[in-house]
This record gives structure tokens, C-alpha cells and sequence, in this order.
């Protein structure tokens, strides 16, 4: 290489300010900053991307791709990004599997609930909505919530034996 990576960077934002929607420069700009793991740079051009396209699914992408740098450096924005990208394109496989990470590692059972019921519904991952919706059973303060989460957990998965345990030793309780 002629060029250090950084430098090609600084090339490409100069041509950014001159032309902040030109798609091409921006795409390129976002291949290199991952390339360079600069995150920042990262959130900053997908949000531009998105701003820029009119193509809910394209949108979608871009801001997946932000919610992806933003979750990558434990930026609590991930959530609200990815939610962004499935309020543009719900059946997004990318996002739903994203926020279903953030559920998971979340202790907000209406989180894991959402992302179960996306999980249900786009990736059709039944194993993987009664999991959340287990968890999500978990984490309810309440019998009754915790046993709606249970019997929807079962009505998606008949055969998930967590649900069904957790429902039997709670209504047994």
C-alpha cells in the first residue's frame, strides 16, 4: 500500500463535507472505518446513509449496521438503533437477531418479550422466542406476567420443556 489506511479516511471525509449525500463516497467511507474498527466513524456514516437514502430497507441496513458499532462499544444508543431498523423493515433478520442479543444480556423482561415475539415472527426460530420468552418468565416480579410469558412461550413452542417446568413449578407454587 501507498496510502496508510487513516489517510485514505481523511481523503474520504474531506470529499464527504463537499458531498454529504454522495452514497458511493459514504459507502466507502463505512467499509474503511470497519476495516479500522473505528466505530466511531462508523455510527457516524450509517447515520449519514440512512439520513440520506429514502428506501426503508436501505435505511434499515444502515442503521443495523450502526446498532452492530454501537452494541460493538457498549453504547446503550444499540437498542433504540435497532429498534429504528425494524420500525423501517420489521422483517429484518439482521436486527431482530441484534436485539435479541441486547435482550438477552438485559435484565428488562418487556425486552426480551419484544424480542421474542421478532424472533417468533421473522427468523420463525421457535426455539429461540420460547428461550426469550423463558427468560423474560425470569425476570417478572409478578405470577401472572411471568405466567403469560410461560404460556406464550408454549403456544409458539409446545415442546420447550424450560417453559413448560417453569410454568408447572409456578403454578404449583
Amino acid at each position: 500500500r501507498l496510502v496508510e489506511a487513516p489517510e485514505v479516511a481523511k481523503t474520504y471525509l474531506s470529499i464527504v463535507r463537499l458531498a454529504p449525500t454522495d452514497g458511493e463516497v459514504l459507502t466507502t467511507l463505512e467499509r474503511l472505518a470497519i476495516a479500522q474498527q473505528d466505530w466511531h466513524l462508523v455510527t457516524q456514516v450509517d447515520t449519514q446513509l440512512a439520513q440520506c437514502s429514502e428506501d426503508p430497507a436501505v435505511v434499515a441496513a444502515h442503521q443495523t449496521r450502526l446498532a452492530e458499532a454501537l452494541e460493538g462499544a457498549a453504547d446503550p444508543g444499540a437498542l433504540d438503533a435497532y429498534r429504528h431498523a425494524l420500525a423501517q423493515d420489521p422483517d429484518s433478520i439482521a436486527a431482530t437477531r441484534g436485539l435479541g442479543r441486547l435482550a438477552r444480556r438485559s435484565a428488562d423482561p418487556d425486552l426480551l418479550s419484544e424480542a421474542a415475539e421478532y424472533e417468533a415472527r421473522v427468523t420463525r426460530s421457535a426455539e429461540g422466542a420460547a428461550e426469550l420468552l423463558t427468560l423474560a418468565a425470569g425476570k417478572r416480579p409478578d405470577t401472572l406476567s411471568a405466567a403469560r410469558d410461560l404460556t406464550r412461550a408454549l403456544e409458539i413452542h409446545p415442546d420447550h420443556p424450560a417453559a413448560a417446568a417453569n410454568l408447572i413449578a409456578l403454578l404449583s407454587a
